[in-house]
């Protein structure tokens, strides 16, 4: 009997270390090269967050100073069709409540993948407001301050952490969108625009305007140049050639916990995913398009009531 419970718990030991596996530290923080983490936004696929990175790559090239450059993806990875990210990502803009679930899921991803000192983190949409939480802990884990920056793109925050840089098109409509909220619940505003996104998509294509790729489109070439000024600046020592840059976080019970239930509710809601992202937009460009009428119609009797002033004033 207790041979049959001892083989029960080795298996089920496997079973579960199969399910929530470990991701290693890097073994090594080299003073020598760069390492960019590209951190996506909200409800994207793994396979467009990887495209994504790839663009990126394309943009910055292998090389800086004579020092390689390394792009890796650290992966904010859609939940329940996006309906999760999506509502995380209006709250944490307008309230700052972070997921730890997933910070602390892209700062083991990070851990597992840096392995030079001098990092910098570009963080999309819903990936610059985790920027700024991956800035904080790792600066306060391993990392020193000069040695990490933040290059953040459509941010819906009012601040980059480290003062770090940022872009926002004038044309981001989701970014216009939150600032608006963020008004009405007096909550921090987002950054203002600073950035002219040329041929980019135009309103009320809502979500092209947002979109990582329409920014490296239109603005690419300018935002990377910031980006390169930013890792000239960045400082590689001290550095270590035998440990890990900084200390991830551990694998607590909670995560794991959370990782089962992810595990079973995610497939099938990301399955459908595109149906619901297309009917969301379609309802979204229709109020939009309603709105629109119902303020030209407003002009327009407001301009009629005024000319009919003008002539009882002045027959």
């Amino acid at each position: 009997m207790n041979k049959r419970k001892s083989l029960i718990l080795i298996l089920a030991t496997a079973f579960f270390s199969s399910l929530f596996p470990q991701i290693a530290s890097a073994s090594a923080c080299s003073s020598v090269g760069y390492t960019i983490e590209y951190v996506n936004g909200v409800a994207d696929t793994l396979d467009r967050a990887k495209a994504n990175r790839d663009a990126l790559k394309r943009y910055v090239g292998t090389e800086r100073n004579g020092q390689p450059i390394t792009v890796n993806l650290a992966y904010n990875a859609e939940h329940v069709g996006g309906v999760v990210d999506l509502v995380q990502a209006v709250s944490q803009a307008l309230f700052n409540p972070i997921s730890d679930y997933n910070l602390h899921t892209i700062l083991r991803q990070i851990a597992a993948e840096d392995t030079t000192r001098k990092l910098l983190i570009v963080g999309h949409s819903q990936g610059a407001l985790y920027a700024n939480s991956i800035y904080d802990y790792i600066t306060t884990h391993g990392e020193p301050h000069r040695a990490v920056d933040i290059y953040a793109v459509a941010t819906p925050a009012s601040y980059v952490a480290g003062g770090g840089k940022y872009g926002t098109s004038h044309d981001d409509a989701i970014v216009m969108g939150i600032r608006a909220l963020a008004r009405k619940f007096d909550a921090p505003i987002p950054l203002p625009s600073n950035l002219i996104v040329k041929g980019g998509a135009t309103f009320p294509d809502l979500f092209a305007t947002h979109q990582f790729g329409t920014y490296l489109k239109g603005g690419g070439e300018e935002m990377v140049y910031v980006m390169q000024e930013q890792m000239d600046a960045l400082v590689g020592t001290p550095s270590s050639e035998t440990s890990a840059c900084f200390t991830p976080p551990d694998l607590t019970l909670t995560d794991r916990v959370q990782q089962g239930i992810f595990a079973v509710v995610d497939p099938p809601a990301n399955a459908t995913q595109t149906k619901v992202v297309q009917a969301y937009q379609a309802a979204i460009q229709g109020v939009t398009a309603t709105l629109g009428f119902v303020q030209w119609a407003s002009s327009a009797i407001g301009s009629a009531h005024v000319a009919v002033e003008n002539v009882l004033s002045n027959p």
